[in-house]
């Protein structure tokens, strides 16, 4: 290193220097590393998840703390493979509350009774600038996805609930 470089860091954000550039003449120049996190160039892998994988509960099941990718939405895609005999089944968003380092509702879906509904898929959308025209959508909120969230999949009785629920970000 030269009098004239420093070290390769800002603040403890890590430059790295740019071989033949320089700045005002004789100064070397720096640049920080960029990276696209989601848009041009992602991987459908890092837009789509699954919350809470296939299998049967007898039980409230909640996800693991999520990070969202900046998208301003998000599709739930939950499937029903089997109802048990009564109960209620119902999906929660649940956003972070860093002052308190707990998490507070900010989304539910509508519940699910065993007697009376059918198996299969339900579709949700959460996305501030949606517009529901005839789509096959279970249910459209119109708010935005915050930055960190989970989902809790609540079951009222003892009973076993066969499901899964799957994701998609939205609005990048």
């Amino acid at each position: 290193m030269s009098g004239n470089e420093h070290k390769g860091t800002w603040y403890g954000i890590k430059a790295k220097r740019i071989e033949g550039e320089f700045i005002d003449g004789d100064a070397p120049a720096f640049a920080f590393a960029t990276y696209n996190a989601i848009g041009a160039g992602s991987q459908p892998d890092q837009l789509t998840g699954i919350f809470i994988a296939s299998g049967t509960y007898s039980a409230s099941q909640t996800s693991a703390q999520y990070e969202n990718p900046l998208a301003t939405g998000l599709y739930l895609l939950l499937y029903i493979y089997a109802l048990p005999s009564s109960g209620t089944f119902q999906l929660f968003l649940d956003i972070y509350n860093p002052a308190d380092n707990d998490y507070t509702c900010i989304w539910q879906g509508g519940e699910i009774t065993a007697t009376g509904s059918a198996i299969g898929s339900r579709k949700y959308l959460i996305y501030p600038g949606a517009v529901d025209d005839q789509s096959q959508l279970t249910l459209v909120d119109r708010i935005p996805m915050p930055m960190l969230y989970r989902l809790r999949a609540n079951i009222g009785g003892a009973l076993n609930w066969s499901y899964c629920v799957g994701y998609q970000y939205v609005g990048l």
